[in-house]
């Protein structure tokens, strides 16, 4: 099993370093232990509760401090679709999914 993060989740976490008000080695920090914590995955793709199921994918959601990982399980990888942050509207973040996997 594999985790592959998709050009989405990779331009969230790079928006978020750019408009966080943190220090540069602090938001590095935070990002690192992001994707850290995302990596447990491999050793249980069933952590997170699911949130939504569209086209038979269930999208599940992995809560680390004050951002969702949304991810679903393809065969041997986990695919990480996007990251959100608990201050967004999540309504319109699953709207942005939906429109990828239609």
């Amino acid at each position: 099993m594999v985790i592959k993060w998709t050009p989405l989740a990779i331009q969230q976490l790079q928006n978020f370093s750019k408009i966080s008000k943190a220090e540069t080695h602090n938001i590095k920090k935070y990002i690192t232990e992001l994707v850290t914590f995302a990596n447990n995955l491999l050793s249980n793709n069933e952590l997170g509760k699911v949130m939504f199921i569209l086209n038979n994918i269930k999208f599940r959601q992995l809560l680390y401090k004050k951002h969702r990982i949304v991810y679903y399980v393809k065969k041997d990888e986990i695919q990480i679709v996007s990251v959100i942050h608990t201050s967004q509207n999540l309504e319109r973040a699953i709207a942005i999914l939906e429109k990828f996997y239609k």
